[in-house]
């Protein structure tokens, strides 16, 4: 059952690597989002990628910790490893909701920028 609990956190991990104010919500609805990023300027939405993929490096980080405190767990039925699951499944969904957003404020930069005239090289 241990094996089981590490091959899932080891999934989760997998699946986030292959893949906002000060902090990115993830309580709007996408319909929300895609209505705020189409108001939003282009260096008011590069902040909201900055902000969204520090999010996101954070809820991976958080993963990576919890996969730790994972393989130390000897009884995969109690309380603590239930726990880990619990807090794994909510980092992993939550970084989900991020790229999401994350893809609509991207999107919405792309759209803005396109055609527009490249900065001057420096």
């Amino acid at each position: 059952m241990t094996k089981t609990v590490l091959l899932g956190c080891s999934l989760m991990l997998v699946a986030l690597m292959a893949g906002c104010g000060s902090k990115a919500s993830t309580d709007q609805t996408l319909d929300q989002v895609k209505a705020e990023a189409s108001k939003l300027s282009v260096d008011d939405l590069k902040a909201k990628i900055e902000t969204c993929k520090a999010e996101i490096a954070k809820y991976q980080d958080q993963v990576k910790t919890l996969a730790e405190q994972a393989k130390k767990i000897t009884n995969p039925l109690s309380d603590e490893a239930k726990k880990v699951a619990s807090q794994t499944s909510d980092a992993t969904s939550t970084i989900s909701k991020l790229q999401e957003r994350l893809q609509v404020f991207v999107s919405e930069l792309a759209k803005k920028t396109q055609g527009a005239p490249a900065p001057a090289a420096k």
